[in-house]
């Protein structure tokens, strides 16, 4: 998946298609921290996609929105439509990187054995925070498995999906070797497109 802003569109229903899902968190209670200038609602440049940050324990939660109409052509911005999901976002660095882990937060549907099938996992984002842009570019899915079919990297996952995905199953700490040893790596994390803005 390529940089999240911009004209390319993390929509919740691609979230899961072209990133690295992860059992394990890439943090420890010891590695996460918050940084007062990632609060605030960030937005692409036609506004159609909305991330706001808010402080929440040692993390944030994050609401990030997609819009799905457009406003009518009085121009009347209430009228647009936008479906929202939730997250616990847990910001870390790495060496002199910045990284975001995202973790959904339960649906609500009241269905319990519903419930019991839905596998919440983490997904790893790489960050660079300047001032009143901020860039996020998530663990290329695609490139990772290549890698770890060539046998180029070895880390713990299981197939996924008819073997079509893969699904990490390694500890945070071999999860944040793995980032530290790409995070310069433009497949790993593809180079930033056009940044999200800060709202004012």
């Amino acid at each position: 998946m390529r940089f999240l802003g911009g004209t390319l569109l993390f929509g919740i229903a691609v979230l899961m298609t072209g990133c690295v899902p992860s059992l394990h968190p890439l943090y420890t209670k010891e590695d996460v921290f918050i940084e007062p200038a990632l609060v605030g609602t960030w937005v692409t440049n036609d506004e159609s996609e909305i991330w706001r940050f808010e402080i929440s324990g040692d993390g944030y939660q994050l609401s990030h929105s997609v819009r799905k109409s457009r406003p009518p052509e009085d121009g009347n911005r209430e009228a647009e439509q936008f479906e929202t999901a939730e997250f616990e976002a847990r910001l870390v660095r790495i060496g002199n990187y910045l990284f975001i882990d995202l973790f959904p937060e339960e649906p609500e549907i009241e269905d319990d054995l519903y419930k019991t099938h839905l596998l919440p996992v983490h997904t790893i984002l790489r960050v660079w925070l300047e001032g009143d842009a901020l860039s996020m570019a998530m663990l290329d899915h695609d490139w990772l498995k290549k890698e770890i079919e060539g046998g180029r990297i070895r880390i713990a996952h299981e197939p996924w999906d008819d073997g079509k995905s893969i699904l990490l199953t390694a500890s945070s700490k071999e999860l944040q070797g793995l980032v530290a040893q790409y995070a310069e790596d433009r497949n790993a994390f593809p180079e930033p497109e056009e940044p999200l803005r800060r709202r004012r």
